[in-house]
């Protein structure tokens, strides 16, 4: 091949990533990055859906009240510094008695088109929410292929 051949072709169409490890959540009621992202090549129309595969296991705080917790991910456009609009899921909403464990999985699909201007870097943020605050985490992650699920990004083009 050529150097005018290597400018001449076309960046791929279509592409997927997965997580390859599991990405623990360290704060509550923050979006943190999860560790999955992937580039969009070039300017146009594309398509990017995401699976993700969360984790939690809490034990509400004592006292008289229940306390709710949920894992929620959403898709956020790094080269504009902004989330991808309509783009959040939650994967599961709970709520636990005073001090007794609960224990969920969820796997929601994330789904966006979003109009690059040039070459675009989309990732995958999770949320962990809780009310009132308190309460123990166990494992509380997004998992990579442990076997029990996988967490992706994947993205084609759409206006060719």
């Amino acid at each position: 091949m050529t150097g005018t051949d290597a400018a001449l072709r076309r960046p791929e169409l279509y592409g997927e990533e997965y997580l390859p490890a599991a990405t623990a959540l360290t704060a509550s009621n923050a979006w943190e990055p999860v560790g999955l992202q992937v580039t969009l090549p070039e300017a146009g129309v594309w398509e990017v859906t995401g699976e993700a595969h969360g984790v939690i296991n809490f034990i509400a705080p004592p006292g008289p009240d229940t306390a709710n917790a949920a894992l929620a991910y959403r898709l956020f456009n790094v080269t504009a510094g902004a989330a991808v609009p309509r783009s959040q899921r939650i994967a599961f909403l709970f709520t636990g008695d005073p001090e007794v464990q609960r224990g969920h999985h969820g796997s929601p699909t994330l789904h966006a088109f979003i109009q690059a201007t040039g070459p675009t870097v989309i990732r995958m943020d999770h949320f962990r929410y809780v009310s009132p605050a308190g309460g123990t985490f166990g494992v509380s992650e997004t998992r990579g292929g442990d076997g029990l699920g996988e967490t992706a990004l994947r993205y084609r083009r759409m206006d060719v």
